[in-house]
């Protein structure tokens, strides 16, 4: 497989990788894992981007992309009982709270 690129996000055989100056490696059995805000599950990986004090927005928009991709690029199947875009609502809460 070939490197996909987005923005400073990239899927590798291993997983999504960062680009930039601070090495950073989601792999890819890990992708789907999850966490609840209150009574709501969402996935985990995209809210804890957001923690990271060298993601930007842009960084973080690019990021959304490659995860997407990446769960249908290594066939991994959604959880029904998560949603995508509820967990991005959430991500964007948590990145205007937090910058």
């Amino acid at each position: 497989m070939n490197e996909i690129k987005f923005g400073n996000w990239a899927i590798t055989p291993s997983g999504i990788e960062w680009l930039g100056v601070n090495e950073y490696i989601i792999y890819k059995d890990k992708l789907v894992e999850t966490r609840k805000i209150g009574e709501v599950l969402v996935y985990d990986w995209p809210l804890h981007i957001v923690t990271k004090g060298w993601v930007n927005k842009e960084d973080l928009y690019a990021f959304n992309t490659t995860f997407i991709f990446a769960l249908e690029n290594f066939d991994i199947k959604p959880n029904e009982n998560v949603s995508i875009s509820t967990t991005l609502l959430a991500q964007q809460q948590e990145y205007d709270i937090s910058h």
